[in-house]
């Protein structure tokens, strides 16, 4: 069963066909071996010899005709043991014909040097029985994606800081309630005490209640840092009605100093997406300050954003409105262009918008103006629906 291929290698008696297989086998660019039945290679391509001798394998293992490469897997040591034994297990599979087909991602680093290659096992039919291993290189686009999550955090601390300024107004705001009130429960005990009046009822109720906005004050604090937090975007199931209305929450006191009427009709409760809340509740937080500037500057006289949301069947539509003077049709895309969008609609948007898209991007969604808008600007972005998140 060995003889043809290496044959066919050698150019001793081979049949024009084997030498059209060899060159077929030779012109692929990936590492290719050919194996029989039980496991060993009847046959290897030009790549495969080249990356053995430019890696110092030994002559067996760059030739490879004969050896038994599900043992060879097997006997990988060190960080490789268990890829080793993900390999020889998925091609045993494919051999045994129990997988159409097999494929797993490792990593082969030389020093100084981090590489990846994608292992590929399909069954082969015909004059040999066996399977057809390949092994691609994939160094380029592993390093792509990592480029593409680091820009991705990037983008999301960015959003963060951007809307730094409000969040440090809404911190004074939220704490100044629990504060007050934790004044008014202490000076109420006091009195009690200083008063020598021993009812340990109201003393109790007035203790209960400092303690009721420590408690409080820590959940403020909690969710600012969690809104603050860093680190990649992480997918979870989450309502959309707590979303918005923690981002509502956040920049209410804004809408009241600015008296501007913020509206939302709640979608159903098991409304769900998979998306990081802290991440798409900074893209809200940017959407609606944006919109209560844009009324502010242009002075109107109807003073209203509103939130809408749209269930689909595979994702769900955030609709956010404003009766604000809207956007100019040339200005529809440029409002998301990181360098020219810091005077539009009159307010200094700065880089919210474009850095609000790219959060909504890496949730798989989609965000982007609508230019049919009338009487004010609408900003529309899309996300994932959570599998069995609700009605569509």
């Amino acid at each position: 069963m060995h003889d043809k291929p290496r044959q066919a290698r050698d150019g001793c008696g081979a049949s024009a066909s084997d030498h059209l297989t060899l060159a077929v086998l030779d012109a692929i660019p990936a590492h290719l071996a050919v194996l029989d039945e039980g496991g060993c290679i009847v046959a290897v391509n030009r790549a495969w010899r080249r990356f053995a001798r430019e890696n110092g394998a030994s002559d067996a293992l760059r030739e490879g005709v004969g050896i038994d490469y599900l043992a060879a897997c097997r006997r990988a040591d060190g960080d490789a043991v268990e890829d080793g034994r993900l390999a020889a297990d998925g091609i045993a599979g494919v051999l045994s014909r129990e997988y159409p087909i097999f494929t797993m991602e490792y990593p082969c680093h030389a020093p100084g040097h981090e590489r990846w290659f994608l292992m590929t096992a399909s069954p082969l039919d015909g004059p040999i029985c066996g399977a057809v291993v390949t092994h691609r290189d994939i160094t380029e686009r592993r390093r792509a994606e990592t480029e593409a999550r680091k820009a991705r955090e990037v983008l999301s601390q960015m959003a963060r800081i951007h809307s730094l300024g409000i969040i440090a107004s809404s911190l004074v705001h939220e704490l100044t309630q629990p504060l007050a009130a934790m004044g008014f429960f202490s000076e109420a005990a006091i009195t009690l005490l200083e008063e020598g009046r021993e009812d340990r009822g109201l003393l109790a109720e007035a203790l209960h209640g400092i303690d009721a906005q420590v408690t409080r004050l820590s959940e403020i604090l909690r969710g600012l840092r969690e809104h603050f937090r860093g680190g990649e975007v992480c997918l979870t199931p989450v309502a959309i009605d707590q979303v918005i209305a923690r981002a509502i929450k956040l920049i209410a006191w804004l809408a009241a100093e600015r008296q501007v009427r913020l509206r939302y009709v709640p979608a159903a409760p098991e409304t769900k997406v998979a998306a990081d809340p802290t991440q798409i509740e900074t893209v809200l937080v940017n959407l609606l300050c944006n919109s209560i500037q844009a009324i502010t500057a242009g002075q109107c006289q109807r003073r209203e954003v509103s939130i809408r949301v749209e269930p689909r069947p595979h994702e769900l539509e955030v609709i956010v409105g404003d009766t604000g003077p809207g956007l100019a049709p040339e200005r529809v895309e440029a409002v998301f262009d990181l360098f020219l969008s810091t005077k539009s609609r009159g307010t200094a948007m700065g880089m919210g918008l474009p850095i609000c898209r790219g959060i909504i991007e890496a949730h798989g969604g989609r965000l982007w103006a609508d230019p049919q808008a009338e009487g004010g600007a609408v900003f529309r972005f899309t996300l994932p629906r959570e599998a069995g998140g609700g009605p569509a």
